[in-house]
């Protein structure tokens, strides 16, 4: 059920999609949606947020900023950085993309949740940076790195102000992350690629 959750989250903020929610995840059915025209995105300038678990592996997170810099930072106008899952949640802002943010703020057991039962306090992350007052969050892109799942079931409110604010949320889950370099590795190694 909690993976249901998390393909909704992504699914709402690019459009209008409603997850059926059958056991076996078999259908999405899009659905229109009238506009909200409190926020224009296209008169805004775009926020992104990477955010990570404190859970994960230092290497995880030096690797996907990276990628992300190599990749889509010329698009924004706005960077910021979140760690979760630990007890207060650090969000930073800045005009240009620094680096310095993500390597002084990298994943530290010693401050992440001790038991292993508490859910992740991701949407709690979300929440905040929604109401941030430094960096526009109309058309805002968010990218989660994700080791735990959240306990909370009820995400309607957190739906409804990422459509309110047309950002889209991407997520990345450990286990699919682990999985994707497995087969990457794999298909390389068959190919002779190094």
């Amino acid at each position: 059920m909690k993976f249901q959750f998390f393909i909704l989250l992504a699914l709402v903020g690019i459009g209008a999609a409603r997850l059926v929610t059958d056991p076996l995840l078999r259908s999405v059915e899009n659905l229109k949606f009238a506009d909200d025209n409190s926020c224009n995105a296209g008169t805004f300038p775009q926020t992104v947020l990477f955010a990570y678990s404190n859970d994960l592996p230092t290497a995880t997170v030096i690797d996907s900023w990276e990628y992300f810099v190599g990749v889509k930072s010329a698009n924004y106008s706005w960077f910021g950085s979140a760690r979760f899952d630990i007890e207060n949640i650090d969000m930073q802002f800045y005009t240009t993309i620094n680096q310095s943010t993500i390597l002084n703020s990298l994943p530290d057991p010693t401050q992440g949740l001790q038991n292993s039962s508490t859910g992740s306090n991701v949407f709690d992350v979300i929440e905040k940076f929604f109401s941030n007052t430094q960096a526009p969050v109309c058309g805002a892109r968010i990218l989660v790195l994700l080791k735990r799942y959240p306990n909370e079931a009820d995400v309607s409110r957190l739906v409804s102000m990422i459509r309110s604010h047309h950002a889209i949320v991407h997520l990345g889950l450990r286990a699919f992350m682990e999985r994707m370099k497995i087969m990457v590795h794999s298909v390389n190694k068959e190919l002779c690629i190094t």
